[in-house]
């Protein structure tokens, strides 16, 4: 809705009708121009002169346009006065301007302190950010409003000179919409809270992977329009009061606060000042979203197999995206486009984010040579992923494709025949431990979702179907242990071994290995079984005997050991140990979902049996 000037503030400060139009680009850019309203805006408050000022008009406009909006303060606890501004400004907001306010103290864990100076600023952020993106999520709103201005963009941009960060990092420093930093891994804030199913017709086995995860919270930056000058301006104009933290002026506390004092120094060279910093910033800004619309055009012509229950992806790239099939001049500029779609494609399976001239070294090992070339390509891990070249089918003799340059990025595209298998960079450790409820306790199928190895999303509870227990007290042998449901129960999730592979096809029959080695070549074929997640007992889950530590489950095919038969065979002890964890394995269930994919490569995906 567009204010009619009738409505503005004051002749030179920010009005509502400039608010209005700076919060409506962020959300653009961040819903990629669907234009969708938002229903609930959360805005961080700590008191300074920056937060209080968006505050206050944010409240105005939500009531302009019957938004909801909540304000979240929080006390630090790194300064005497800590826990008082953050009363003050709960008071303030709430009592003066009647926005609703939420205050929140730090829980600093017991290895730190808010008064020790070494990292304070890198841990301060992180724990900050996650309180307010757990505030966020408990109260449903999915965008954090936060007061960064011009100027603090411009500091952003010169520690990111001095970080050594190139052409992207420069114009990516302080963006209007970004996700919530420091939040990784936290369910309902990093990208997750909302299941989407597959594109493509992906049909979804019941008890494995059918969806992804979207959603999570989102930090908005409304006023990096306008600079510290009109902020202060506005204040007066308005009259809000604020209250400035001391340490902020502090150049041997932080390095923001360090580059601050420089920026008040009257000789600073015009190259270092505030206009020619953020300059900078929009002139690399325009090349990466030129770099942003052709990695969006080269992933649109790969083609590219996703296969949710083992997570592997396998890509298959068209000839004229290798570097030889282009001019000298244009292989540098080329790189950095594939640079950009690998980071996304690599997202699929990895969150790790290495600097770009890292990707840069990958990029030149996967493209240097176009197969048809005759060059054999080789596996390599880089960026917590592993690679794996595939043929797909024979590859042309080497000398018969189009001559350097030849090719463009309007042609029809030819694939080499060359597939990369990427997954993810598997290791033996476990990757996480669960202490689980004795079955239908009240907290079953209220267990959080917790992100496994970057990729999945899993929850499990135990639960006992009634039905089940009396059929099998009829047909189990009377030899069966008694079990105890009343106590939790403990399971690791790791990755699938050689030997979990043995051990499971020696404890059960024929036809259930048949199932077992189907199930697996179906969904995870050849080394690509080896990063599937299994649910084991861990060595003193059941007798202290590290021999029968042993896997119950493997959640994303959908496998758990209760639906397989026992081989007639076993020995009597594995005979008893097969029956307690078949046990172990009914009373389990779970959910699993994918994580959160960047919107090229969910529009991109086929399904294994539609890849190209």
């Amino acid at each position: 809705m567009r204010l009619a000037p009738t409505q503005t503030l004051r002749c030179g400060s920010i009005t509502l009708e400039h608010l209005h139009s700076a919060l409506s680009k962020a959300l653009d850019v961040g819903h990629h121009g669907s234009r969708s309203q938002p229903r609930h805006l959360a805005v961080a408050v700590s008191g300074g002169i920056d937060s209080m000022v968006l505050a206050v008009l944010l409240g105005k406009l939500c009531m302009q346009e019957r938004w909801r909006l909540t304000a979240i303060t929080i006390d630090h606890g790194a300064r005497a006065e800590s826990a008082e501004d953050a009363r003050w400004v709960e008071h303030e907001l709430s009592t003066v301007h009647g926005i609703s306010t939420i205050r929140r103290p730090l829980v600093w864990p017991g290895n730190l302190s808010p008064s020790d100076p070494h990292g304070f600023e890198t841990r301060a952020r992180r724990l900050r950010y996650q309180m307010l993106g757990r505030t966020c999520a408990s109260i449903g709103a999915h965008h954090l409003l936060v007061g960064h201005h011009k100027d603090d963009r411009a500091e952003s941009v010169l520690q990111r000179l001095i970080q050594g960060h190139g052409t992207v990092g420069l114009g990516r420093a302080l963006k209007p919409f970004a996700a919530i930093p420091e939040c990784e891994s936290i369910y309902g804030v990093d990208a997750s809270g909302e299941g989407v199913r597959f594109p493509t017709g992906h049909q979804p086995l019941q008890g494995t992977v059918s969806m992804f995860e979207t959603g999570g919270v989102s930090v908005v930056r409304p006023l990096l329009g306008f600079t510290k000058a009109v902020l202060s301006k506005t204040a007066r104009d308005l009259k809000i009061e604020h209250r400035e933290d001391a340490t902020n002026r502090d150049p041997t506390l932080t390095v923001r606060n360090a580059i601050r004092q420089l920026f008040r120094a009257e000789n600073v060279p015009q190259a270092l000042r505030s206009d020619a910093l953020v300059s900078l910033s929009d002139s690399c800004g325009e090349t990466a979203t030129n770099l942003d619309a052709a990695a969006a055009t080269l992933i649109s012509q790969a083609a590219m197999g996703f296969n949710p229950q083992s997570g592997a992806l396998t890509v298959t790239f068209p000839d004229f995206f290798y570097l030889d099939f282009h001019s000298e001049a244009e292989r540098e500029e080329h790189l950095h486009r594939l640079v950009v779609m690998l980071q996304r494609i690599i997202s699929v399976v990895s969150t790790d984010k290495p600097r770009f001239t890292r990707l840069k070294d990958v990029a030149r090992q996967i493209f240097q040579r176009s197969p048809l070339a005759g060059l054999p390509s080789k596996a390599f891990h880089a960026a917590g992923a592993a690679f794996m070249p595939i043929a797909t089918r024979p590859l042309a003799p080497a000398g018969i494709h189009a001559p350097l340059g030849a090719a463009t990025m309007g042609q029809e595209r030819v694939m080499t025949g060359l597939a990369w298998r990427i997954t993810p960079k598997v290791t033996p450790k476990v990757l996480r431990r669960f202490e689980l409820d004795p079955p239908n306790a009240a907290s079953g199928h209220e267990q959080d979702f917790h992100l496994i190895d970057s990729r999945y999303w899993l929850r499990m509870w135990r639960e006992r179907d009634l039905a089940e227990e009396v059929s099998r007290s009829s047909s189990v042998a009377a030899e069966e242990p008694p079990h105890d449901a009343c106590h939790r129960l403990s399971v690791v999730v790791r990755y699938l071994t050689e030997s979990d592979i043995a051990s499971i096809q020696s404890r059960i029959d024929a036809k259930s290995r048949s199932v077992f080695r189907n199930m697996l070549k179906a969904n995870a074929p050849g080394s690509v079984r080896f990063t599937l997640l299994v649910i084991a007992i861990p060595d003193d889950g059941i007798s202290g005997n590290s021999e029968d530590c042993a896997v119950i489950a493997l959640p994303t095919i959908g496998w758990k050991l209760d639906k397989a038969k026992l081989n007639p065979a076993n020995s009597e002890r594995d005979t008893l140990l097969y029956l307690k964890l078949q046990r172990l394995a009914s009373e389990l269930d779970w959910e699993v979902r994918y994580r959160s994919l960047h919107p090229d490569i969910v529009s991109a995906l086929r399904t294994p049996n539609q890849r190209q």
